[in-house]
């Protein structure tokens, strides 16, 4: 064999023998990698997950600050809307600009102060609810000086065109809801009154179990019989003898207005393709308020239904804000109490709370009042109903009202 040759195979089998002795240094190298890679990886995802939980603190607490600030701008709303409310009563103890809509105004802005625990004996502005309740007393009509269309009990105010059948249930709700209240002087005073105003209500509905405009049985609609049943149950609420059978028939009809395809419900029986978050809402605060929860795929077809306006609520597009939303405040927070309830008030009040802040005037001399909104179908009734509706929806969480308790 030659020297080169010899060489050669000796080169070969050094080569060989780095080999062996590289493999499972290689082997271990990269079991090694397998091996801490993923416990690289945990210690990283350990080390981010602390990062995370030592942000987290620091973003609870702007959170908690974020929300003191939006209720500390909610309470304050309050009392400016109730300070502009008892600055800008009438003369005459009513209240509103727009003298169509008297007895509808003066109500929602007693029922503001109410809801806000002022009485006619306690709280800052009970002088003004005092002579509010009288001003609508005033106005109930007595059996001497009933005629055909201005029947005993209705609560009826001479230049008023608007109020009517609606105006009967804020009004009868009012006069209710002071009598529970009211010393016995003031409710021996009170008590004839407010039961002419239940019997001109149980009188006007209709073989349908609804209500509607005038104080005549002919026709019904389902925004006034929601009017109609709060008030009768508020009387009842006070010790007022109210017959059950008008309230059976009446839940009757709300049932009956609902619409399964929809999940809304309608205006009245005989106009079933006319549905809105207006009428759905206030259906479902009625039902509520007569503990009638059991409908459970009703309530929860409402419930989507109303859902699915929510966004135009705070856009200040939707129809009848005002209304609609005093009724969904009631209707939301009440299904609140339930678990599968809650996340629809959850969702809805945040935002039409600080809405609400924002829209409310802070300088000028209508300072604590509301304005209109741009698309809003009653902007002719004046600063007063703004301001009665919004306090209203801005205070059902404090559950004064009766109407407003879980």
């Amino acid at each position: 064999m030659s020297p080169a040759v010899r060489s050669g195979r000796n080169a070969c089998a050094r080569l060989v023998s780095m080999r062996r002795r590289l493999v499972p240094i290689l082997i271990l190298v990269a079991l090694g990698g397998l091996i801490s890679g993923p416990a690289a990886g945990r210690e990283g995802e350990r080390e981010t997950k602390r990062k995370s939980t030592a942000e987290r603190p620091e973003k609870k607490a702007l959170s908690k600050k974020k929300e003191a600030a939006q209720k500390k701008a909610w309470i304050q709303a309050l009392h400016r809307g109730q300070a502009w409310l008892a600055e800008n009563q009438n003369l005459d103890h009513s209240w509103g600009t727009y003298p169509k809509a008297n007895v509808a105004v003066t109500s929602l802005a007693l029922l503001a102060l109410m809801a806000n625990g002022n009485t006619e004996t306690r709280g800052r502005y009970s002088s003004n609810v005092r002579e509010g309740v009288k001003n609508l007393l005033g106005h109930v009509t007595t059996k001497k000086n009933a005629t055909s269309k201005v029947p005993a009990g209705y609560i009826h105010v001479k230049g008023d065109e608007f109020s009517r059948m609606h105006g009967q249930g804020y009004a009868t709700l009012v006069l209710a809801l002071a009598y529970g209240n009211g010393t016995k002087e003031r409710r021996r005073e009170m008590k004839d009154k407010l039961q002419l105003a239940v019997r001109c209500i149980e009188k006007a509905q209709d073989d349908s179990g609804g209500w509607y405009y005038s104080p005549t049985p002919h026709q019904h609609e389902g925004s006034v019989t929601v009017c109609q049943i709060q008030a009768l149950r508020a009387a009842r609420d006070a010790g007022i003898k109210v017959n059950a059978e008008i309230i059976e028939k009446a839940v009757s009809y709300m049932e009956r207005s609902y619409d399964p395809e929809t999940g809304g419900f309608c205006y009245s029986l005989d106009d079933r393709d006319r549905h809105s978050y207006a009428l759905t809402a206030a259906a479902l605060s009625t039902l509520f308020g007569l503990g009638e929860y059991g409908r459970r795929e009703m309530i929860e077809g409402g419930l989507k239904y109303m859902r699915r306006y929510f966004y135009r609520q705070t856009s200040g597009r939707e129809d009848w804000f005002f209304y609609g939303n005093l009724y969904a405040s009631q209707s939301l927070w009440q299904v609140g109490a339930t678990s599968w309830g809650r996340p629809y008030w959850d969702e809805w009040w945040p935002g039409m709370r600080n809405y609400l802040v924002k829209l409310q005037r802070t300088s000028g001399t209508m300072t604590g009042s509301w304005q209109t909104m741009r698309y809003h179908s009653s902007e002719n009734f004046g600063p007063a109903y703004f301001t009665s509706c919004s306090l209203l929806i801005l205070s059902v969480p404090l559950e004064i009202l009766p109407i407003f308790q879980r």
